[in-house]
């Protein structure tokens, strides 16, 4: 075992034998790096079932490493390791809907998966090299979801100042105002827990800026993604002020465009621009009509801005997405070079994995290709059906369009059921190319 400057990591040989060291590791190290004992408990269960599905599976090439990091909200865990081959279809959102015949068949790999899958929070898949593996597995400490606080009654007294690094306090006051002043639609899903919104920030997970008034009284919060050299993903602007709301919006986002104009970013975007967005000072990237829980419709606008000239980049494409984005890219004025997706001959696995983020408040779901198989398209079709089954009406994937195997799977997705409604330019390791389900 080796003590990191910031966390633990455990190189196991790969049997079955020391999957108890690992459980009391991840168990001992959680509550170190102050993860509560509850959720300590759940992440610990993860790591445990996925770890023995895996070391069942007879498959790894190699020890295992077992490495566990403070979060700014939480802990994760991390798995790395070489496979000839993985299966994971477990962790689908659709195996819910399979728990009983796991049981019934004595499938406990499958089922231990389930049960993975659901305790954590977030879980994540990268593939460093060929047959190379990280498993990513997350878990939030627990945040209070306090009620709103009482609605200001004094309006902003200008002159007004952006302030690019606010207290905790008043942050995460100002989170929970905006429940006072913006439907729950135009909300970030983390709001409703602003100590967690804070911890992000001050964790360097997130940015936040606020507009404050002559007497230093937060007015208005703008919330993005740490700059990089792709792009910057923002919330808002949130107006927390029933007065000068135009002036409050143009201030919060030249702060914005301040503050990552000084990186290598090429662009920022809001995937759901918000009525207060200055239009003017970002291009559309389309709008996508949404069904909300309470069943009324609403268009939502994508929003994007260059921050530097594009240079141009490679993507792949199948042919038939080829017409979507040529027209997208002329419409946006990118510089692409197309690349066609052709059948290899290598061997795909027969079951695929996706991850899922529901965003309950725009009845929303985004799935995102974790790993290929045959069943791609029947797969994503299954999951679209158990969400809609919930009154999640609204169902996306968004497929990186530099991975080739991710581009090559819009022709089977579109055969079942999606079509193609938006391209987020350089919003993964590429342009992001966004399907949606057509129930």
């Amino acid at each position: 075992m080796t003590k990191l400057a910031s966390g633990v990591r455990l190189a196991l040989p790969a049997e079955e034998r020391f999957l108890g060291l690992a459980c009391a590791t991840a168990e001992q190290a959680a509550q170190t790096l102050g993860l509560g004992k509850g959720r300590t408990l759940r992440l610990v269960l993860a790591v445990e079932e996925v770890l023995g599905h895996l070391l069942r599976q007879g498959t790894l090439r190699e020890a295992v490493e077992l490495t566990l990091l403070p979060r700014a909200s939480g802990v994760e865990a991390r798995l790395d390791f070489a496979a000839e081959t993985l299966d994971l279809a477990g962790m689908n959102v659709t195996a819910r809907q399979q728990a009983c015949d796991f049981a019934a068949e004595e499938d406990f790999g499958n089922l231990g998966l389930l049960l993975a899958a659901r305790s954590v929070d977030r879980f994540a898949l990268d593939q460093p090299g060929p047959g190379r593996f990280r498993l990513i597995l997350r878990q939030h400490k627990d945040y209070p979801r306090p009620p709103a606080p009482e609605k200001p009654r004094v309006p902003p007294r200008p002159p007004l100042a952006f302030t690019a690094a606010p207290e905790q306090d008043e942050l995460s006051w100002a989170v929970a105002q905006a429940a006072n002043f913006h439907p729950a639609f135009e909300l970030a899903e983390w709001m409703d827990r602003p100590g967690m919104v804070a911890d992000l920030v001050q964790g360097g997970e997130l940015c936040a800026g606020l507009a404050q008034d002559s007497e230093g009284r937060a007015c208005g919060l703008i919330l993005w993604t740490p700059p990089g050299k792709g792009v910057v993903s923002f919330r808002g602007p949130y107006i927390l002020a029933d007065e000068a709301r135009a002036a409050v919006a143009e201030l919060l986002c030249d702060g914005m465009l301040a503050q990552v104009a000084r990186s290598e970013t090429k662009g920022v975007f809001t995937p759901a621009a918000v009525a207060d967005l200055p239009r003017g000072q970002f291009e559309s990237l389309g709008e996508v009509e949404y069904e909300l829980p309470d069943g009324t419709r609403r268009r939502f606008e994508a929003c994007h801005r260059h921050m530097a000239e594009d240079m141009g980049a490679a993507v792949w494409s199948c042919p038939a997405t080829e017409a979507f984005l040529r027209a997208a890219y002329e419409r946006h004025f990118l510089l692409r070079d197309i690349r066609f997706v052709t059948p290899q001959g290598g061997r795909v696995p027969e079951r695929s994995l996706f991850g899922t983020e529901v965003r309950a408040s725009r009845a929303e779901a985004v799935l995102t290709p974790l790993l290929n198989g045959t069943d791609a398209g029947e797969n994503a079709v299954r999951h679209a059906c158990c969400l809609h089954a919930e009154g999640v009406r609204n169902v996306f994937v968004h497929l990186d369009l530099a991975l080739a195997w991710q581009a090559g799977l819009a022709e089977t997705l579109m055969e079942h059921g999606f079509r193609p409604v938006l391209l987020h330019p350089l919003a993964g390791r590429s342009d992001v190319l966004v399907l949606r389900h057509e129930p």
